[in-house]
């Protein structure tokens, strides 16, 4: 008679059989090799990619992506907006601005794109500037609106301050914003407290 089988799996098993990278061509077992190997294999393709035949094969693998339906249309529209935002040569805000929104008597911080062109200025009247409206605190969305060009007020802040003050939520000033309020306030008699 044989004796029953236990459940439970015994403590050594498995460790003889487990897959190392580079096992063959090594005496010893090397912690942390897959690791140093990965970060080799992405340096090696970020290097490949930056010469002739690594665009050569950038490109190819860029036709292959544009003959697929549906992920064609995704890649292409996250290719221009990446190109757009991250291209050293492009500007994408122009300016920071003020507009009314969502209602009147209420401002939001804008950043003016362009004029507006096009079937949807010759669909309106007066002359419209497009305006990206971030949302708050991830300016990477937010609407587009179109505004009348006499109803934007420029801003003097840099796109990177106006940005700071967006993503902050108003919690974050200008240096120059901070030491007008600083005057402001030793000047006065009130302590607000």
């Amino acid at each position: 008679m044989t004796e029953p089988t236990s459940l439970t799996p015994k403590r050594n098993i498995g460790k003889k059989n487990r897959a190392y990278f580079f096992t063959g061509l090594l005496e010893k077992q090397l912690p942390g090799i897959g690791i140093v190997t990965l970060f080799i294999i992405i340096l090696l393709t970020g290097i490949l990619a930056r010469n002739y035949f690594g665009k050569k094969i950038v490109d190819f693998g860029e036709q292959l992506v544009a003959k697929i339906p549906l992920i064609n249309r995704v890649y292409v529209a996250t290719k221009q907006i990446s190109q757009a935002f991250f291209s050293p040569k492009s500007e994408v805000f122009k300016k920071a601005v003020l507009i009314e929104f969502p209602q009147k008597g209420s401002y939001c911080i804008g950043f003016y794109t362009h004029n507006t062109r096009g079937p949807i200025q010759n669909a309106l009247k007066e002359e419209m500037v497009n305006v990206f409206l971030p949302t708050v605190p991830n300016p990477t969305t937010g609407f587009l609106l179109f505004v009348k060009k006499a109803e934007i007020i420029e801003l003097d802040l840099s796109i990177e301050e106006a940005l700071k003050l967006v993503i902050s939520g108003g919690i974050i000033m200008s240096t120059e914003q901070k030491t007008n309020r600083v005057s402001s306030s030793t000047d006065s008699s009130k302590i607000i407290v």
